[in-house]
């Protein structure tokens, strides 16, 4: 029988997820822009932390799916990083007037395909509504 992913064994997504609780419960917008900054800068690796746990995932759900003679059945690939700090970020430094690192955050978004923030037009929306203030 096969084991399943530990998810306190990638610790970028750990450290990534820390930062994000903070993010939900602060209202202070200097520190939502210093944990959004944080979570940014965690973002490559917790993005390659999260592909390695679904893959393990998975392939210790086919393991022992052959192993029990189950049938294995495909799901939903777990979803640890989000656009969250890179919209939260674009919005403080929008207010703040900065726009051009606000554009910044939403092509780095963009980027990383991190591209639905809640909002009809997700982040390239919000990249062009930026664009067109400057």
């Amino acid at each position: 029988m096969a084991e399943y992913p530990n998810i306190h064994s990638f610790k970028a997504i750990e450290i990534y997820w820390t930062l994000h609780e903070k993010l939900m419960t602060t209202k202070d917008q200097d520190e939502i822009e210093d944990i959004c900054w944080k979570m940014i800068t965690y973002t490559r690796p917790a993005l390659e932390e999260q592909k390695q746990y679904n893959d393990q995932y998975k392939q210790a759900a086919i393991d022992n799916a052959n192993y029990f003679g189950w049938e294995y059945k495909e799901r939903k690939e777990m979803t640890f990083v989000t656009a969250e700090p890179f919209k939260r970020f674009a919005i403080v430094c929008e207010k703040k007037g900065n726009l051009q690192q606000a554009i910044w955050a939403c092509k780095q978004a963009i980027s990383l395909n991190l591209t639905d923030d809640g909002t009809k037009g997700g982040m390239q929306g919000r990249l062009d509504k930026l664009m067109k203030k400057v």
